[in-house]
């Protein structure tokens, strides 16, 4: 949508600059890209077999670093939750999903998008005690693509109503449908 090209994925080149011990605010300037005055991006990673370019440990340094350099930091991050440390002995061994715990473990706020359709509230509603779990911010909860024709005559009723009940969500942010 901004017309980034995927070829040099900004964090990766980050995160291994944190592996090697120099994270700083030069480094971050040097890899992000620039989409407007006061805004620049890191771009990630383009295909899921790469999460290993994105060690937990190295990103936990990059937040750090990130924090100071910038006023705002956003990140999208994977929706994958799950932890492997069980299925391995060496836990040195970088997680597939250590990215998205990390960013959650350094986040100061938390939105979790879900769409209003009935498979994106289940996953929302499955999902959001492992977000709990793991992220140090309650998490905002947003739903997309409220739209009668999937929720009824008042879908923002009906889908809060439903987070309500499954997931103990007592406000979210509602988005119509718009394409």
């Amino acid at each position: 949508a901004c017309g980034l090209t995927d070829e040099a994925p900004g964090l990766a080149a980050v995160a291994r600059a944190a592996q090697h011990g120099h994270v700083d605010g030069a480094t971050l300037a040097h890899h992000a890209l620039e989409l407007a005055p006061g805004l620049r991006v890191l771009t990630g990673i383009t295909r899921a077999e790469r999460w290993s370019e994105l060690p937990g440990a190295a990103l936990d340094e990059v937040w750090r670093a990130a924090r100071a350099w910038a006023d705002v930091t956003v990140v999208d991050c994977g929706f994958s939750l799950e932890t492997d440390e069980d299925l391995v002995y060496d836990t040195h061994v970088s997680q597939r999903n250590g990215a998205t715990l990390s960013v959650l473990g350094a986040a100061t706020r938390l939105l979790a998008v879900g769409s209003a359709e009935p498979l994106g509230l289940q996953r929302l509603v499955h999902a959001l005690p492992a977000v709990r779990a793991a992220a140090a911010a309650d998490p905002v909860v947003v739903i997309n693509r409220v739209r009668s024709e999937i929720a009824g005559v008042r879908p923002e009723e009906a889908v809060a109503d439903a987070l309500l009940r499954f997931a103990q969500v007592p406000h979210a942010w509602m988005i119509p449908y718009d394409q």
